[in-house]
């Protein structure tokens, strides 16, 4: 089972993505559902919040070492921090 991935991205990535992703994928779909956060946190370097599963956020990462190298970082922290939560167990009751 694919972990839930969050992914923060910066304006500009975004629109990489939505300049490279191809139309109707699942990076092109997890793009245009994009939460914009500046509302929630501000004087952040990041606006968008993807949410998605690992495979997607692994297409991602494909997209952005061709076409947004700054992203490459956030979305491989990503994928980690989704594994390592998905390994631990759930809390006790």
């Amino acid at each position: 089972m694919d972990a839930a991935v969050s992914i923060l991205l910066a304006p500009e990535c975004l629109d990489s993505f939505l300049t490279y992703a191809p139309i109707g994928s699942a990076v092109f779909l997890a793009i245009h559902a994009a939460v914009d956060i500046t509302r929630y946190i501000k004087n952040s370097p990041y606006r968008f919040l993807i949410t998605c599963d690992e495979r997607t956020a692994g297409e991602m990462q494909r997209i952005a070492v061709a076409h947004c190298p700054a992203a490459i970082g956030e979305i491989e922290e990503s994928i980690r921090l989704a594994r390592d939560q998905a390994r631990r167990p759930a809390p006790r009751r």
